[in-house]
């Protein structure tokens, strides 16, 4: 069955000369010279290896100003919010389906960023093109390749055929005819077989039945807040029980050191549950 949350880390944040979303340009082709710094954790320095022989990479990002802005995601998407007016029809009010905009504004705040890469130095990266406001959380990074990202590109399409595409390039990777990656495939980028990794079929929450097993009370220890998650450490009967939440949610619940909640173990999830007074 289909999740109902996905968790994601951010890895870095960008850096950049904009503080305002009304001022931050729209699209980095409209703002293709202005310079800018994707900033790593350090623990993925190693990642970046290769990256600069691509002159163009997509920062994939979680818009936190646009998720502020929109009372932290509370907001359902109904209405004209599912049909909002892109910027560059903002003259003419002509509203579009969300799914068919660059709109920042989208039930999970994700942007696509396409910069040029200048330099990578350690766990930085300098880039030109600025489309982002300067402290945005940086959840991935995919180079750009012309056989890759451009529908029906061949050879002697024009100014493309000068895009530098790393090590794809290099070994002549767009011969090779493979289609899909096998386990040998999969064990080279980290995976098992896929037999080492059974499925696990979780129930669906409405048949979940709660039991004195599953249902235990206990007090907030410790809550620390990212800049997406918080992690919330609970106190039950001496051991210490972590669990991961929407930092949204956690200020929903006002959680707080000391306070009381209800601990559901379901599965290897953990939920919080906080008595209305």
């Amino acid at each position: 069955m289909p999740l109902e949350q996905v968790q994601l880390r951010p890895i870095g944040y960008v850096q950049t000369p904009y503080t305002s979303l009304a001022e931050t340009p729209i699209q980095t082709s409209r703002n293709p010279d202005e310079p800018g710094r994707l900033v790593l954790l350090d623990q993925y320095a190693p990642a970046l290896d290769g990256l600069e022989g691509f002159d163009y990479a997509h920062l994939i990002c979680f818009l936190d100003q646009a998720w502020r802005a929109d009372d932290q995601g509370r907001r359902p998407f109904v209405g004209d919010r599912l049909r909002p007016v892109p910027f560059l029809l903002q003259d003419s009010g002509q509203r579009v389906g969300l799914f068919a905009t660059r709109s920042p504004v989208r039930p999970n705040y994700l942007a696509l960023s396409l910069v040029r890469v200048v330099a990578v130095h350690g766990s930085t990266v300098d880039f030109t093109g600025v489309d982002l406001v300067d402290g945005t959380p940086v959840l991935d990074v995919k180079p750009f390749e012309p056989h890759l990202d451009v529908p029906g590109y061949t050879p002697g399409s024009g100014w493309l055929d000068q895009v530098r595409g790393g090590w794809y390039q290099q070994h002549q990777a767009a011969a090779n005819p493979l289609v899909r990656p096998g386990d040998r495939g999969l064990r080279g980028v980290g995976l098992g077989r896929l037999g080492d990794h059974p499925r696990i079929d979780r129930p669906k929450e409405a048949q979940m039945k709660l039991s004195a097993r599953n249902q235990l009370s206990g007090t907030v220890r410790n809550v620390e807040l990212g800049a997406v998650m918080a992690e919330v450490t609970v106190d039950v009967a001496g051991q210490q029980i972590v669990s991961a939440i929407t930092r949204a949610s956690a200020e929903r619940l006002g959680l707080a050191e000391g306070q009381p909640v209800t601990v559901f173990i379901k599965a290897t999830e953990v939920i919080l549950g906080v008595e209305e007074g």
